[in-house]
């Protein structure tokens, strides 16, 4: 068990900063393949799951370097599948929109089976929904700020009004993606 912690806190420390790079040079394929593969070896030790593996106490702080890393890199997928997909615009969009409206992606559906769809941090959710547009999936795009949003603590909602970040500028960024993107399409 310490080996495999010891491997999952390497891949936590290097392979975020390296497909960042791929990222932003624009190599999605080597990106996307190299978050999949950490992904899987980070799994087992981020606590998001239903299942964590239970670690020795001291390792909590490894434990929580991994769970950061892990929610980066499901950032990442999400990135990379919004940067990749086309635009789906025009008469020939709206065709495949009324197609295609049920298709969730699977990157999408990757972070679904992950989290309680609840309980999925804002950031992911953000970045959730960018996919979901983009994939002219609004129906979905809907539904999940709406989950989201009632899932919210009464303490997130004293933060929102008290403008305490990050709550106060991730509930803007979801709001506004909701109101100028997904009701008005509907």
């Amino acid at each position: 068990m310490d080996q495999l912690l010891a491997n999952a806190l390497f891949v936590a420390q290097t392979v975020p900063p390296a497909v960042t790079k791929l990222f932003l040079q624009k190599q999605f394929v080597e990106a996307k393949d190299q978050c999949l593969q950490a992904l899987e070896i980070l799994r087992p030790f981020a606590l998001v799951g239903p299942n964590p593996l239970t670690v020795d106490p001291g390792s909590e702080k490894s434990v929580s370097q991994i769970t950061n890393a892990f929610k980066l890199l499901l950032l990442l997928i999400l990135r990379i599948a919004t940067e990749t997909l086309p635009d789906a615009g025009g008469e020939r969009g709206r065709k495949r929109q009324n197609k295609g409206a049920s298709v969730i992606p699977k990157e999408w559906k990757m972070v679904l089976d992950t989290f309680n769809e609840a309980l999925i941090p804002v950031e992911i959710v953000a970045v959730g929904i960018l996919l979901l547009i983009k994939k002219k999936n609004l129906h979905e795009a809907k539904d999940t700020v709406e989950i989201h949003l009632s899932a919210q603590t009464d303490q997130f909602y004293r933060n929102v009004i008290n403008g305490v970040e990050p709550d106060h500028v991730n509930y803007e960024r979801v709001i506004e993606l909701y109101v100028l993107h997904i009701l008005p399409s509907l």
